[in-house]
């Protein structure tokens, strides 16, 4: 009996050591355990990357922006569309066929340090037609064609200055306070014009700021034009930055407002933060003409009260050409205070009311017309002319060396009623 259970313990240890020695072949073949924080990681892609080239210093990898920007200054930009000519680039000697007005004097006084311390569309001559003169339907194309006024000075052109004083724009004389009975040339230096803040101007009569590159350094407007009592006359121009919080703001009860091939760089905002917009309009102007005008937002794009503090409903409104990237805003184009517009129509208050060309691209978690237009186009005609385009189509306005150019640079647009100097 005792040879038996001596006999039956040794295979049980003989059985015994064999499954230890299974268990520890099995432990080192056996792959090293993963934690699940290990797993998530793995799994994640590595973040897309983009190289930077700033306005000093070298290079450097920053993490790619989802929205579109606007083009980068000096570098080579395709064609604007629906243009039968190239415009000009930098360093190009072409310019736009601009008559020469007859009444102005170019011979005027230099300041290089002036300085202040101030600091629903469509029924226009009646119900359901479209504006005298119109020039072609919305959304066609760019070649102006059509009825017009007698040929002859418009609005359109830089306005006759009579002795201008002309005024070297920097970062230590960007905040003017000009007469109001003074005509003005604000001129810039060529190249980028580095700002570290909004360049304001209020007054002067007509005012001219054409061929300029502005780039503000800090989180801020771009500009602001107050209370010009003649024309302000904006052509060419880039109002840049990389933390604009708005482009350009209108205080212009009684004057005209002319911008031509017009570019902003993102405007950033939100409804919980700051409201940004590229254009935005509390007083005025009496007559807005607009051919060429590009921009990113992130909030809105054209933002217009012209009688939101009051003052007489203005005469003409004048949209070409323009083209708001919307797809990660809210409204792009909103017209609203307008003085004895009915609550259905907003734009019926204005005789002259013209909207050509003009294209949004909407966000993609808004795609009803109604979220990106006020008034909505259902049930008022105000933005009926204004049309959804996709991601990435080619902008009507680019930057150059020197500012911007665009879809008017072979001349003069085409004048419709009212639009005489």
């Amino acid at each position: 009996m005792a040879e038996i259970r001596k006999n039956g313990l040794s295979a049980a240890c003989r059985a015994a050591g064999l499954v230890t020695l299974l268990v520890a072949a099995a432990l080192t073949l056996a792959p090293p355990p993963i934690s699940h924080a290990a797993t998530r990681r793995a799994a994640k892609p590595a973040a897309r990357t983009c190289t930077t080239h700033p306005r000093k210093g070298k290079p450097k990898k920053v993490k790619c922006p989802k929205r579109r920007k606007a083009a980068r200054r000096g570098k080579a930009t395709p064609a604007p569309r629906k243009l039968s000519s190239t415009p000009a680039r930098a360093g190009s000697t072409t310019t736009k066929a601009k008559p020469s007005p007859t009444s102005t004097s170019r011979s005027g006084t230099s300041s290089s340090s002036l300085s202040g311390t101030t600091s629903t569309p469509y029924p226009q001559t009646g119900a359901g037609s479209t504006p005298s003169g119109a020039v072609t339907t919305p959304g066609g194309s760019a070649t102006e064609t059509g009825p017009s006024v007698p040929a002859g000075p418009s609005a359109w052109e830089e306005p006759a200055l009579v002795n201008p004083i002309t005024v070297q724009l920097s970062d230590s004389n960007r905040n003017l306070k000009l007469s109001q009975t003074q005509d003005y040339i604000l001129q810039c230096p060529p190249g980028p014009m580095p700002l570290t803040w909004a360049l304001v101007v209020w007054g002067g009569h007509n005012v001219v700021l054409e061929n300029c590159d502005i780039d503000v350094t800090v989180p801020n407007w771009a500009a602001q034009f107050k209370n010009q009592t003649g024309t302000l006359w904006v052509d060419d121009v880039h109002f840049g930055g990389v933390a604009l919080t708005g482009g350009v703001q209108l205080q212009e009860p009684g004057a005209t407002v002319v911008m031509r091939d017009v570019l902003f760089d993102t405007v950033y905002g939100s409804l919980q933060t700051n409201h940004a917009e590229c254009i935005q309009t509390w007083s005025g102007p009496d007559r807005l003409l607009i051919d060429g005008l590009t921009c990113t937002t992130t909030y809105q794009g054209l933002f217009l009260l012209p009688d939101q503090y009051g003052g007489a409903a203005p005469t003409v409104f004048d949209l070409r050409n323009i083209d708001i990237d919307d797809s990660q805003g809210a409204v792009a184009m909103w017209l609203g205070d307008v003085t004895g517009s009915p609550s259905a129509q907003a734009n019926q208050a204005i005789p002259d009311w013209n909207v050509q060309n003009v294209s949004v691209v909407p966000n993609p978690a808004r795609t009803w017309p109604g979220w990106w237009l006020y008034p909505n186009p259902a049930n008022d005609p105000t933005w009926a002319g204004v049309t959804a385009a996709a991601e990435g189509t080619t902008p009507y306005v680019q930057a150059t060396a020197n500012g911007a150019s665009g879809v008017d640079q072979t001349g003069d647009p085409r004048a419709i009623a009212n639009e005489q100097p």
